[in-house]
């Protein structure tokens, strides 16, 4: 009892420290006076601009701070000098940025365990080349008003009717929150001290069915557990069985009693999620990488603002 008390107050102490750390990433990218907007408006009026395209002409800069594998926070600092609609595309890979400038080993491929405790009969070697990379998403259904919805921890935001679009006044630092699904079963978590970069999903993959199923999971109202399984049986290539094998750790890191990460209804329910991803993946037409870069591949021309600043 005592022990699994101190194992108790760890992982809170744990979980306290990512939270700091969150914030501290998100204080030093804004910097001095400038707090970022939470609460985002759309300005007709704003010149309007796709992300990736702003982020090429030097209009905006992105930071991801990535609290795990399950979302974060985007900074988004228009500098401009002048008010700017951003248009977020529906779907978008974040992938891990080295120290050495290089990005980590996105090959799919799973493990037989990780750090977060899990373990699972399939999949091969995914544990190289760093962290895991993410697939999230931006293309809200909502309207609240206008605005774009209040952040609440990793919450999607609402945003105006059929695009994840709003404004940004000049030289203020817009805070979008995201979802995400990992995208390299068996890698370790994402943390807000490891530098991310978000790249277009078909850089990352020419999987076509999976740029729709993130595409779909990004819009809302879709369980991110069933959006995983769909995921990693895409990515990893892990048979729905294998998936029903993949156990956690009732307390993480002690090697007692395991139980399923996925429950029977939420895999048929990322079966059904991948047909219908297959479906429509059928009936879009294809999606060239972006930049003249292979499939599978990070565009260098899409910086975010730790890499503009080298410069």
């Amino acid at each position: 009892m005592i022990s699994q008390i101190v194992r108790g107050a760890a992982a809170r102490r744990a979980g306290l420290l990512v939270a700091c750390l969150a914030v501290v990433c998100g204080t030093q990218l804004v910097g001095a006076g400038k707090s970022p907007m939470r609460i985002l408006k759309y300005d007709p009026a704003a010149e309007k601009m796709d992300l990736f395209a702003a982020l090429d002409a030097g209009a905006v800069t992105l930071r991801v701070v990535a609290h795990d594998s399950e979302g974060g926070n985007v900074y988004i600092e228009n500098l401009s000098g002048k008010p700017l609609t951003v248009n977020l595309p529906e779907a978008v890979a974040m992938v891990q940025v080295l120290k050495q400038g290089f990005f980590g080993n996105n090959q799919p491929g799973g493990a037989n365990g990780n750090a977060n405790g899990l373990s699972s009969a399939g999949g091969g070697s995914g544990q190289s080349g760093g962290a895991q990379s993410l697939g999230s998403g931006f293309g809200q259904q909502n309207n609240n008003n206008g605005a774009v919805g209040s952040n609440n921890g990793n919450a999607v935001p609402n945003g105006i009717p059929g695009v994840g679009i709003f404004s940004i006044p000049a030289e203020r630092v817009a805070q979008v929150p995201f979802r995400s699904v990992c995208l390299n079963y068996g890698k370790p978590d994402p943390s807000p001290r490891m530098t991310y970069k978000v790249v277009p999903l078909e850089n990352y993959s020419s999987n076509a069915v999976l740029q729709e199923t993130v595409r779909i999971f990004g819009r809302g109202g879709l369980d991110r557990t069933v959006a995983q399984a769909a995921t990693w049986h895409l990515t990893d290539k892990l048979s729905w069985n294998d998936l029903a094998n993949i156990k956690k750790y009732t307390l993480p890191g002690v090697y007692t009693s395991q139980v399923p990460i996925f429950s029977t209804s939420e895999l048929e329910t990322a079966q059904k999620l991948v047909e219908q991803a297959t479906k429509q993946s059928q009936e879009r037409p294809a999606a060239a990488p972006k930049s003249n870069s292979t499939p599978g591949a990070v565009t260098p021309s899409v910086r975010t603002a730790s890499a503009r600043n080298t410069k």
